[in-house]
């Protein structure tokens, strides 16, 4: 026969490690969404350069060179 005393404490180790499991599993999803949204702003970046650079070509400079002997 279990005493009492057992079966509070295996209701404290329950709610001990569910507590845990959860505070564990919102840390993953806050880490996993602050990744996600690193991510998006390096893509942005990366698309913002991307235009700032052809934006940036003169198609006029570079086509003749002029050679002097």
């Amino acid at each position: 026969m279990m005493d009492i005393t057992q079966v509070n404490y295996s209701l404290n180790d329950v709610e001990h490690f569910a507590m845990t499991n959860t505070a564990s599993q919102i840390k993953n999803e806050i880490n996993v969404q602050l990744l996600s949204n690193s991510i998006d702003q390096i893509k942005t970046q990366g698309t913002d350069m991307i235009r700032m650079m052809e934006l940036s070509v003169n198609p006029n400079i570079g086509s003749n060179v002029d050679v002097f002997i």
